[in-house]
């Protein structure tokens, strides 16, 4: 049986299961002596987590990454 969940929750399982990552990939990283590289990885984590803050699916995050990392002026203001 397959779940019927909302596109919000798509999205919020998304983002927790990228924060459960960084939190296990940060740590192997700082066990290698690889600070920075941890810190790194939870920086883009918070900078994913702040871009998709007001927004209900995983398709608007995709668009509005695309259009703030676009090299056409034509993109949306966000």
């Amino acid at each position: 049986m397959q779940r019927a969940w909302s596109v919000s929750t798509k999205l919020a399982v998304a983002l927790k299961e990228m924060a459960e990552y960084v939190a296990e990939e940060s740590e192997r990283l700082e066990a290698a002596k690889k600070e920075d590289k941890a810190e790194e990885l939870r920086d883009t984590l918070e900078a994913v987590q702040a871009i998709s803050s007001g927004l209900s699916s995983t398709n608007e995050l995709r668009a509005k990454l695309s259009a703030l990392f676009s090299d056409d002026d034509t993109g949306r203001d966000y």
